[in-house]
Formats: C-alpha cells, sequence, structure tokens
C-alpha cells in the first residue's frame, strides 16, 4: 500500500551542495501549485524558489547547481552564460568585470521531484509545476586599495546613478559609465565607453528547435567595456543572506582557488517527534540501491557541513567593434558540466546553437514499512549558522543525511519521476544599433585668467576633454569629470591670447573660447636718486609705461611716466630731512609697494666775514653759518679750526702770522658742504 508521508523541518540559512531547505511553511501544494526562483547566483551560490498555490506555500533554497537540475528536469533552459573569448583582440582578463544575467523561464507542467541528497535520493512532491521563473543574478565588486572606498556612478549625462563601498556594487548594464574612486593617492577617474549593445536574447524550448520567443524583457546583456585608466581590483569572496542582503561572509582571495566555509550544525532529537518513514530504493536502469532506515537511540548530533563557494574574477575586456568574435559557454544542467558553442560573430539576428542533449534519466521509487525518521525540535533561525536539523539514520546508527526542523516535506513512497529530458537549444540574438552621438558638447566657460595664474578655471560638458591652446600650441589639458575645469598651464605674460575648446567621448568639439591673459602683477617699487634741497626733480628707474607719483605726506609734489625704465619728476626746492614717498601704477591700476626718502643738505655756507687779521693776532674773528665748522688756511696749511657759535659769531685761535701773508677762511656745514674762502692780508 502506497504511503505519503508529511514531514515539517525548518530551514537552513546556509545548505550543503544538492541540498534542499524551507524557510516558511503552510499548506501542502496543490495541483495550481507554481514554483518562483527570485534569485539566483552564478557558482554554487545560494538562490531562493517560492512556491504559490493562490497563497504563498514556502521557499527553498538551492545552489545554482542543483536550481540548474531542477530546470534540466522541467524541461527549461538557464541562461547562465559567461563570455569566454572576445576574438582576435581579445586582452588578458586582468582590468575590471562584465556582468552577465540568468534568466530562466519554464513553460512546462510536470508531476514530482527527485533530488540527489548523497548516495540516495530522495523525492519531494510538489505537485503540478506549472510556471517557474527566475530573476537577474548579482555580484559583488571590490576595491583593492583600501576597504571602505566607495565608487561613485554617472551616466553620460552627468547624473548620479549609485555609490557603493567594496561589497555594494550592484551588477547592472552601465553604458558609457565613468567609475570615480579615491584612494591614498587622490581621486581617479575611469570612462567606460560601450562598444557592444545590449544582446536581447528569445529563448527557445528545449523541446524544441522552433522559435518559441519568450516575453522582450527576457533579455541577456553581452556589453564590451572599454576604460581609459585601468581599474586595479583584487577578487572577493562573498556570502549573502538572500533575506535580508546581510553579508556573512568576505575574504580576499589572491588567485583561482576552491575556498570552503564551514557553518556548524546543532540538532536535538527526542521521541516525541519520531516519525516513521517507509524504506525506499531506487534504480536508474543499471544500479539499485536499497535504504534500511531505523530509530536509533540518539538524542543529540553535530554536524559540520562544507558550504562551497567560488570566487569572482573581475576583468575588463576589449572589444575591437561591435561586430567582435563571441565564445559563450552554456550551463548544461549536470554538475560542473557546460556546453561551448562555436565562435560566432554576432551580427544582426545572428544564432548561436547549443548542441548539448540532456538524457532522460527516470527513477522507480519501491518502500517498505521499516524505516523511520526522527525530526528535530524547531529553533529560530539566525546569522550565525545555528540551525536545528532533521537527521535520517540507517539501522546501524550511521548518519545518512540530515535536513533542518521546521518545514513541510511531502514524501512520496513509491512511483516514477523523469529527472532529465533531451534537446537542443537555439538563440537568436539581435542586436540594438548604438545611437550615434552628433552634438558637439557646449563651448566651456572659463574664469578670467591673469599672468599671475598656473591654473585655468572653469566649466565644461562632464567628461569631456578641455584643451588650451596658444598660437595652435597646446598649453595644457584635462577631463571636465563633474563638470568642473581645472588646467594646469604654465603662466603667460599679460595681453596673451588662450584659445579654450572641449571634446565629447564620441570625438564632437566645441566652438572655442578666447580668454585675454589680463596684469595682475605690481610693478617693482620705483628705484628713487638722492634729493637735495636744491633739488628741483625726483628722478630714479621704474617700469615702463607706468606712472609715477611723488607725495609729502597726502600733498602731491608731482608726477610723470616711465620711459625706458627711467623717470623724472618736476617738483619744488623742499627743505632738508622732507620725507619724500614715491610709488608707480601700471596701466592695469597695478600699484607698487612705495619708496621714501629724505632731502639731503645740498646748500654751501655763504662766505663768512672776517675781522682785521694783524701780524700780532692770536685769532681769527668773524661771522657765519651757525653750527659751521671754521677753517682757516696759510697757503696750503691749515693753521686753525673752530666752530660758529649759535648768535652766528665765530673765534678760532691762530699762532700769529708774519705780516703780508694771505690767509683764507671758509666754512663747511654738518652735510659737508663747504663756502667759498674769504681771503685776508695780514696787515
Amino acid at each position: 500500500m502506497k504511503k505519503l508521508l508529511r514531514v515539517s523541518v525548518m530551514a537552513a540559512l546556509l545548505m550543503p551542495v544538492f541540498g534542499i531547505m524551507t524557510t516558511h511553511s503552510s499548506a501542502e501544494a496543490t495541483d495550481e501549485t507554481f514554483i518562483e526562483v527570485q534569485k539566483i547566483q552564478m557558482n554554487n551560490q545560494v538562490s531562493t524558489l517560492d512556491v504559490f498555490d493562490d497563497q504563498f506555500i514556502t521557499t527553498y533554497r538551492y545552489y545554482a547547481d542543483q536550481a540548474a537540475v531542477i530546470s534540466a528536469y522541467s524541461k527549461t533552459g538557464a541562461l547562465n552564460w559567461t563570455i569566454i573569448e572576445k576574438g582576435p583582440n581579445a586582452i588578458t582578463k586582468d582590468k575590471l568585470a562584465i556582468v552577465d544575467r540568468n534568466v530562466l523561464y519554464i513553460y512546462s507542467t510536470v508531476t514530482g521531484k527527485v533530488m540527489a541528497t548523497g548516495n540516495y535520493t530522495e523525492t519531494a512532491n510538489f505537485g503540478k509545476v506549472s510556471r517557474v521563473f527566475m530573476n537577474d543574478n548579482y555580484i559583488v565588486l571590490a576595491n583593492k586599495q583600501a576597504t571602505g572606498n566607495s565608487f561613485f556612478v554617472y551616466d553620460t549625462n552627468g547624473k548620479f546613478i549609485m555609490q557603493g563601498k567594496a561589497e555594494g556594487f550592484k551588477a547592472g548594464v552601465l553604458n558609457n559609465t565613468s567609475f570615480v574612486f579615491q584612494d591614498s593617492k587622490g581621486i581617479h577617474s575611469i570612462d567606460l565607453i560601450t562598444k557592444q549593445k545590449m544582446w536581447h536574447v528569445p529563448l527557445a524550448s528545449h523541446m524544441s528547435t522552433q522559435h518559441t520567443f519568450v516575453p522582450d524583457d527576457s533579455v541577456i546583456y553581452a556589453q564590451g567595456i572599454e576604460g581609459t585608466d585601468p581599474l586595479r581590483v583584487k577578487d572577493v569572496l562573498v556570502a549573502i543572506n538572500p533575506s535580508n542582503g546581510k553579508i556573512l561572509y568576505k575574504k580576499d582571495v589572491g588567485k583561482d582557488q576552491e575556498v570552503r566555509v564551514g557553518v556548524k550544525d546543532f540538532g536535538l532529537l527526542t521521541s516525541n517527534d519520531e516519525k516513521e518513514l517507509h524504506n525506499f530504493h531506487y534504480f536508474d536502469g543499471s544500479v539499485k540501491m536499497s535504504l534500511n532506515m531505523d530509530s536509533p537511540a540518539i538524542k543529540q548530533q553535530k554536524q559540520k557541513n562544507n558550504i562551497q563557494w567560488n570566487r569572482y574574477n573581475f576583468v575588463q575586456d576589449f572589444i575591437a567593434s561591435r561586430d567582435g568574435l563571441y565564445y559563450f559557454k552554456q550551463y548544461s544542467g549536470v554538475h560542473n558540466e557546460y556546453v561551448f558553442s562555436t565562435i560566432k560573430s554576432l551580427s544582426d539576428s545572428g544564432t548561436v546553437k547549443f548542441e548539448k542533449v540532456f538524457d532522460e534519466h527516470v527513477f522507480d521509487i519501491a518502500t517498505t514499512s521499516s524505516d523511520k525518521l526522527f525530526v528535530a525540535k524547531r529553533k529560530a533561525i539566525n546569522d550565525s549558522g545555528e540551525q536545528n536539523e532533521l537527521q535520517v539514520y540507517d539501522s546501524t546508527g550511521n548518519l545518512l543525511d540530515q535536513v533542518d526542523a521546521g518545514n513541510i516535506e511531502n514524501l512520496q513512497s513509491d512511483g516514477s519521476s523523469i529527472y532529465g529530458y533531451g534537446g537542443s537549444t537555439l538563440y537568436i540574438f539581435k542586436e540594438t544599433e548604438p545611437k550615434k552621438d552628433l552634438v558637439a558638447p557646449s563651448v566651456p566657460t572659463i574664469d578670467a585668467l591673469s599672468n599671475a595664474d598656473g591654473l585655468m578655471r572653469g566649466k565644461a560638458e562632464k567628461g569631456a576633454t578641455v584643451y588650451a591652446t596658444v598660437g595652435g600650441n597646446l598649453i595644457g589639458q584635462t577631463t571636465a569629470l563633474w563638470g568642473t575645469v581645472t588646467i594646469s598651464i604654465p603662466k603667460q605674460a599679460a595681453g596673451t591670447l588662450v584659445d579654450v575648446y572641449a571634446v565629447d567621448k564620441a570625438g564632437n568639439k566645441s566652438a572655442k573660447k578666447t580668454i585675454k591673459v589680463i596684469d595682475k602683477i605690481a610693478p617693482s617699487v620705483p628705484s628713487v636718486n638722492t634729493i637735495g634741497d636744491n633739488a628741483v626733480t625726483v628722478s630714479g628707474k621704474a617700469e615702463s609705461g607706468a606712472k609715477v607719483y611723488a607725495y609729502v605726506g597726502s600733498k602731491k609734489l608731482g608726477e610723470a611716466v616711465a620711459k625706458n625704465g627711467s623717470y623724472s619728476i618736476q617738483i619744488a626746492k623742499q627743505k632738508t630731512g622732507t620725507a619724500i614717498t614715491v610709488y608707480a601704477v601700471d596701466p592695469a591700476k597695478n600699484k607698487s609697494g612705495s619708496k621714501t626718502v629724505k632731502v639731503v643738505d645740498k646748500t654751501a655756507p655763504a662766505v663768512p666775514t672776517v675781522n682785521k687779521v694783524t701780524s700780532k693776532s692770536t685769532a681769527v674773528y668773524g661771522k657765519g653759518e651757525k653750527s659751521a665748522t671754521v677753517l682757516i688756511y696759510n697757503g696750503s696749511k691749515k693753521i686753525g679750526q673752530g666752530t660758529v657759535d649759535s648768535k652766528g659769531n665765530f673765534k678760532v685761535k691762530i699762532s700769529p702770522q708774519k705780516k703780508g701773508s694771505y690767509l683764507k677762511v671758509k666754512l663747511q656745514d654738518k652735510a659737508g658742504n663747504k663756502s667759498g674762502n674769504k681771503t685776508m692780508k695780514v696787515s
């Protein structure tokens, strides 16, 4: 007699390869049940599969390879594509990633389900599967320079798309995109130029070579990306909780390798949860295996599951032209097996055909009544990896398999189920012609430029390259990352004409903007020649063309324009000690520093008056300029020296001189100016 056993178990957050666990339980599946795969990732990443009737029933979690087994048995083609080579112009993949998408549509009805669990096979009956749909996968990108560095993504119009940290970069198609990131050496920009546009991939049934198309939104993006500056990344292994997006595990890996992450599971068995399970065996035409399952007295069991994850290599592929050669591989539905296409040049309506044939396998299942199954007590799920389990033992106490507590499973006692179908798949590629940019960028706006500036600043179209030339010769260039322009240039002389223009990524050139270099450099401080109290000019050297001013306090004495580097200002005579300030102003109104000089004494004292001198005189008397020094000579011999007192009188002692000799008397002021001689004959 056939029996159906209904077992309640709870899902694990992560699971071994080929294991299946559920996260919700509600009602038994009905004939109207359909399955929806919400998320899948390549190479053993966790995916979820929701089961519905008119209401939600439960969610199952799979690895990608098991999902492919499901799709094979369900007569479907899982689009799990990887671009391996891009024709003769391909280069080493060591710069940036191309993200492919997995799109799965199933239009078939099947009954029952077979899943491999190690050395034996169990059957879980979901009822009739009427629809399966798989959304896009996702991938994680990390920065090599430092943990936590952010990437900023903009579209060709400069609109901000997203910002992601090392583990937050979401997969997608970003055409003509700039990646901007910052590290210890500064801000860097990577301009990505799409050479190959989006490929629409209508899906044909595995059961037919006819062009049975799914809706237009079933597309695969196979775009080539060319970078002007390499983005250096390294490989990062990331495990993600699909229910909340939380990162459970992250590790850098330096080369191709397989990484295993161990998660300990704990389960408690009690007699209250004992369930009966009939013995069963399967037969695939060549091998027959029988399992005798018992209920040993085991109260607690620890199990370590090795969860397998694969690394991601992030590389950048260069495509020489939009008709580049492609070499595709498709996941075949068999564990770790891929089917390769021939190399094709994909033009409009080009095709790629996969010749893999899935063999049909039938499992015959029969049961007895001697096996028993233990179900663990339920316990809440958390991100630490702790799980309750359902464990299956043979009659000697050997653990055969385990599932988690809390979910619903229906085990079919006997019957048959087909899990593999044969056929070939024909994919039709239609290229969307990229729209050529023929619009020239706007003329850049440039701030005023002076002869003191070594940088030009302004604004231009985002992403455009801005050039500065003088007389047709390039003096500087830059890329307007965020629409701002900063060009390093040599300092230019005042009056120089600088032309500035922009060229966008499509090669369109803007009109030029001509900037005249203005004078912002002040003249040097003028030099000033000595000014005497008898002077009627102020003279010196100054910048040619500059106007030189002379002031006493706030009173202007005069001004003059410097010619050939010299100037001369007409002034009235000034008193000794007067402070005269001189400065220059060039034609651009730049003012120099000032130079202040004092008027010096350049006026000689008047010839002194001298009283009569006789041969018996022992002093010479007279009048002269106050404080001046009196000098008396007989021939070339100085015979006396004195000082004029405050009343203008002087008395200078001398020795008596010979009658008839001639004496010369003169004055010398403190500035060294000497008067004329007063000649006296000794009587």
